[in-house]
């Protein structure tokens, strides 16, 4: 059985892989060979990436991460979501930070990032997109109205990796994580319980 580190290692390395799945469709290297498909494959890799990140925090409770997954499944708009998931853990959603400083007595201290990074609200934003883009347009509607987006794909995948890349999770179990996820190599954490500085 792995541990609760382990599982959320997990989550992450599934998220490294998709966020890099995105990656190779925007730079034309995978493809489906129709552009409309390719956009929709984007988008459907972006909403499962932010899933994944809203229920990781959840991993070290079987229990409440299992009611709260099978509730999920009546949480299709996301501002409902966060706050489902905000009742089950107050500090579910990772708090991005800049790599560790080494202090002159051992410790590492990590600063906070400021900008740059997908925010609550932005969460709340793509995952709307993202289920605009994935249902099927009327085919009787007279009007198409284009969806207005905050950020291009591209912008997307920089700001879930600002936050992701090195960040501090609160499990619910009341466990701290400093996250690492590098481009290259496996997701690891730190153990330690970072000083966090703005």
């Amino acid at each position: 059985m792995p541990t609760d580190d382990e599982i959320y290692c997990n989550c992450m390395e599934e998220l490294k892989h998709r966020i890099a799945v995105i990656d190779s469709v925007l730079i034309g290297s995978t493809s489906t060979t129709y552009p409309m498909f390719d956009s929709e494959l984007v988008y459907l890799l972006f909403r499962k990436s932010l899933e994944l990140i809203a229920f990781s925090s959840l991993t070290a409770n079987k229990v409440v991460y299992s009611a709260a997954y099978e509730n999920f499944a009546n949480h299709w708009n996301a501002k409902r979501l966060l706050e489902y998931l905000e009742d089950v853990n107050a500090d579910f959603y990772p708090v991005a930070v800049n790599p560790p400083q080494t202090l002159a007595n051992g410790t590492k201290s990590f600063s906070l990032v400021t900008e740059g990074f997908l925010t609550k609200d932005e969460f709340v934003c793509l995952y709307d997109q993202c289920g605009e883009i994935l249902h099927a347009r009327n085919p009787f509607a007279t009007s198409r109205r284009p969806a207005k987006f905050s950020f291009s794909p591209k912008e997307w995948v920089a700001r879930i990796q600002n936050l992701i890349r090195y960040h501090v999770m609160h499990l619910i179990n009341g466990d701290k994580l400093v996250a690492v996820i590098p481009n290259e190599g496996k997701v690891y954490l730190i153990r330690a319980s970072p000083l966090l500085k703005t």
